[in-house]
């Protein structure tokens, strides 16, 4: 991100050369511009989600200043001249993103209580709980499978692990 703008800098002032303008006042006005340039393109919420959320409010604030009154979705809508449908579509596009830090404590006033990052289940990380009961499981499985006939215990192996289909299995232990 660094090196992008030091060479949007870097263009803002080489262009400065084909003007007749103070290098020193240009290059702040083309630096500072470039940089908001930049700033804006690589933020998180797109220029046209901006605009449409300016879109919403001027079109809520006609609708209040025409009928004194908060307009309903419907309104809203038939303001701004789409449907229903798209005007949801543009409100979940315009909703506000909150950001959290997960290093911060939960509670603000008890600074001892655990952090989001603590509490936050990690959908990469395997819950010692979870593998405890399918380790319990699977010796359950197994011992239950021990117990049977050792002919089951081929079908079984046959079906689960090699994939054969019952008709398959059927074949192979029919009586010559």
């Amino acid at each position: 991100m660094s090196r992008d703008l030091g060479s949007y800098t870097i263009n803002s002032i080489l262009r400065s050369n084909n003007r007749h303008f103070r290098l020193e006042k240009y290059a702040q006005w083309r630096i500072r511009g470039a940089i908001i340039d930049e700033l804006r393109k690589s933020g998180p919420i797109p220029r046209s989600t901006h605009a449409k959320a300016k879109k919403i409010q001027e079109a809520i604030a006609n609708f209040e200043q025409t009928y004194q009154r908060f307009p309903t979705e419907a309104e809203v809508a038939n303001e701004l001249g789409i449907t229903v449908n798209q005007y949801a579509n543009w409100l979940d596009q315009t909703r506000p993103l909150a950001f959290l830090s997960l290093d911060s404590p939960i509670d603000p006033d008890n600074l001892n209580e655990s952090s989001l990052h603590e509490v936050i289940q990690d959908p990469c990380q395997n819950n010692p709980y979870e593998e405890i009961c399918t380790k319990d499981l699977v010796a359950l499985i197994e011992q239950e499978l021990n117990r049977l006939p050792p002919v089951y215990q081929k079908v079984l192996t046959l079906y689960y692990i090699h994939g054969l289909t019952t008709k398959r299995n059927r074949s192979r232990f029919r009586p010559d």
